[in-house]
């Protein structure tokens, strides 16, 4: 991803799991993993509280958007993702965006323009993230 190992990735940032574990498998006749819905709902504060303010949080798949009250946003299509901060008493904004999980259920990436378009976001987002970390410590350093 982003043209990093996966090691080289999640080392280069914050990451979250609204599971814990794996769900477990499909429901007889579905494709992909079982997604106990109620109980990811749940997890959205465990795995929000995990991020900076400010930070950008991307949502991995349809089903973990609903899980975070996102519907009908589309893929790659920036908004607000607001939490309640309950120790400091004060709301958090984070800049989100919902991308197609990468599992071998879901056909978006079978299509090299699909691939195309998330390998720039990717890359887009890298570079934002990279000059976001620079000015940071420009700023932070006096």
């Amino acid at each position: 991803m982003m043209g990093m190992s996966d090691c080289g990735w999640l080392a280069s940032c914050r990451t979250s799991n609204v599971f814990r574990r794996w769900p477990g498998p499909p429901h007889r006749g579905t494709k992909g993993d079982a997604f106990p819905h109620a109980r990811a709902r749940r997890a959205v504060p465990r795995a929000l509280s995990k991020f900076l303010p400010g930070d950008v949080v991307v949502l991995v798949g349809r089903q973990v958007a609903r899980a975070f009250g996102v519907r009908d946003k589309g893929v790659f299509r920036w908004f607000v993702l607001w939490r309640w901060d309950e120790e400091l008493m004060e709301p958090h904004a984070h800049f989100a965006v919902v991308v197609p999980h990468p599992s071998g259920a879901n056909h978006w990436w079978n299509r090299q323009a699909n691939r195309d378009r998330a390998a720039f976001f990717f890359a887009a987002l890298a570079e934002w993230d990279r000059h976001r970390r620079e000015r940071f410590l420009i700023e932070g350093s006096g």
